[in-house]
């Protein structure tokens, strides 16, 4: 069962699994977020896909006419 936090709480600490011990954790709408100790490891779909985006706005600029 899932703990659900006050509106005004903002971080807990909670072991993390990927740290493996007690950690600062973000709390999201109510609800256990990410852990704040470490970065998550490479981009998500919508970044990924944002980048490519500039990459190739980069590699194929738009000529004024």
């Amino acid at each position: 069962m899932t703990q659900h936090y006050t509106r005004n709480t903002k971080q807990v600490s909670v072991y993390c699994s990927t740290c493996r011990r007690n950690t600062i954790h973000r709390v999201d709408d109510r609800r256990l977020g990410p852990c704040t100790e470490h970065q998550p490891s490479g981009l998500s779909k919508e970044q990924e896909k944002r980048h490519r985006a500039k990459e190739e706005a980069e590699q194929n600029p738009t000529l004024p006419f």
